[in-house]
């Protein structure tokens, strides 16, 4: 038995990642699903470091560095990235929870090699690279028009300044809909331009289907969740060229542009090279199972290839 033990909200990007883990983990061995919930972090909280949830029997996987693991050797923690949180209890509580990590040398999967190499440096106990599963249904290219998504928080990274400036700048012809915190500054395409906070997973799944471009302007990411969505979805993303986590991937057609803030809407690329992206991930996915099998107690005589047909898209992409 697999416990996935969960304090993100949902609809989050911690959330969707390790809910995706839950669900592709769930095709080889029991799996249960924990949610933590508290209104928000308290001094108070600190007497006790430890939630229940986290000393089950079985194997207990921590989705967010903000749960305290346990002196255990069933406890594996998903790391996501060691951005600071502003809020000060988080900030301390995800310090204390890393010190206790590596003295406890509890497991760690890394959502990407950028994340894995960052969490090696600090002395975590990295037993693999696991790149969160995506699945799509069968996309229709006929679905898609001149719209531009942006899904993100209000990070300072995220460079919402960027994303808003872009907005204001699109021709006539284009849509805009951000999903996330409001932007900075106001948006003057009227009735062009949609927001909402937070979307349940299918109503982002259609706006992606919907969508040819995503603005994804974030100077750092983990691994950028938002960029691998919109990709399985045959959607364009414009990047920015200091974020690490380019390099990482073979991407079709990501738009970086040469200096910040320039503007321009580039060309939409053949879709197969956003189907040689998604096999290309699925293939990833598949070689970094076999590698963490054993510490999650999953199948590890399965193929490559037979994990690559577990988790490739249920349709397919328009030709």
């Amino acid at each position: 038995m697999i416990n996935f033990i969960n304090v993100a909200s949902s609809e989050s990007g911690i959330w969707y990642a390790s809910k995706r883990y839950y669900e592709y983990m769930s095709k080889f061995t029991m799996t249960q699903w924990h949610d933590v919930k508290w209104d928000h972090y308290t001094y108070d909280m600190f007497r006790n470091l430890v939630f229940p949830e986290t000393a089950m029997d079985g194997k207990v996987i921590l989705g967010d560095d903000r749960l305290t693991p346990i002196n255990g050797d069933n406890q594996i923690m998903i790391m996501h990235d060691f951005f600071k949180d502003e809020y000060l209890p988080n900030y301390i509580k995800k310090e204390i929870n890393i010190r206790l990590m590596k003295k406890y040398n509890t497991k760690v999967i890394a959502v990407s090699n950028y994340t894995a190499e960052l969490s090696k440096q600090r002395g975590l106990n990295v037993i693999g690279t696991f790149y969160p599963p995506y699945t799509v249904e069968y996309i229709s290219n006929n679905k898609k028009h001149n719209t531009v998504l942006s899904v993100g928080s209000n990070d300072k990274r995220k460079r919402n300044d960027l994303i808003a400036d872009f907005i204001n700048k699109l021709p006539d012809d284009f849509n805009a809909t951000r999903i996330g915190s409001p932007l900075p500054k106001q948006i003057n395409i009227g009735h062009r331009y949609l927001y909402a906070d937070k979307v349940q997973e299918n109503t982002l799944k259609s706006l992606y289907d919907e969508s040819n471009y995503l603005i994804f302007p974030s100077e750092d990411e983990g691994l950028g969740l938002p960029m691998i969505e919109a990709l399985f979805h045959n959607v364009v993303v414009i990047a920015n060229v200091k974020n690490p986590i380019l390099r990482e991937f073979n991407y079709p057609k990501i738009i970086v542009p040469e200096k910040e803030g320039d503007f321009y809407i580039p060309d939409y690329p053949d879709i197969n090279e956003f189907e040689k992206f998604r096999q290309d991930y699925m293939q990833k996915i598949a070689s970094q199972h076999i590698k963490i099998a054993k510490c999650l107690d999953l199948p590890n005589d399965i193929s490559e290839f037979e994990i690559s047909q577990m988790v490739k898209t249920t349709g397919g992409a328009e030709k």
